[in-house]
């Protein structure tokens, strides 16, 4: 005679079966030629987190119901049957969950590309050869500058009022 809990662990483990793999039927992935501005995919973790924690459900009913198969009292019932029916949807629940993480973190690359490629970025750099521009000799420098040795830079011959600090004197 089956207890309720090990009904419940055959109920379990039968409705796992068939609801499993959320990642793969679910989730919107990334298209194959991702060019449009926006690609429409799925870029959470919530599916491939449900397919994690009922994959860790379903591997706990298959060790339970493993455990109870190898019990002499319940040789020739169908214990052994759903606990490898148990163990065959973890790993497809755990194969899904990891399909469903591959395919999330390439929809966020596939959103960060589309985003970066559609808004410029403003330079900072300084131009080679003006004043703070690398430089590599004297030459390389425009006007009134010249290449300072150790920094590679460009610095005015004759400093101003802008380069100098402050002075405390009247």
């Amino acid at each position: 005679m089956r207890t309720w809990l090990q009904q419940s662990m055959v109920f379990l483990a039968v409705c796992l079966t068939t609801t499993a793999n959320c990642s793969i039927v679910l989730m919107k992935h990334v298209p194959p030629d991702h060019h449009p501005p926006n690609p429409n995919c799925s870029s959470g973790f919530t599916m491939p987190l449900a397919d994690g924690v009922l994959a860790v459900l379903t591997g706990a009913t298959a060790v339970n119901l493993h455990s109870a198969a190898s019990n002499p009292r319940n040789q020739g019932t169908s214990f052994r049957t759903f606990a490898w029916i148990a163990t065959a949807s973890a790993v497809a629940l755990l194969g899904s969950a990891t399909y469903g993480a591959i395919q999330r973190n390439r929809c966020v690359l596939a959103q960060l590309h589309s985003e970066s490629a559609t808004t410029t970025q403003p330079s900072n750099r300084i131009p080679p050869g003006s004043r703070g521009g690398a430089c590599r000799t004297d030459g390389s420098c425009d006007g009134e500058l010249y290449c300072d040795a150790p920094m590679k830079t460009c610095i005015p011959i004759t400093p101003n009022d802008e380069t100098l600090p402050p002075s405390s004197e009247p």
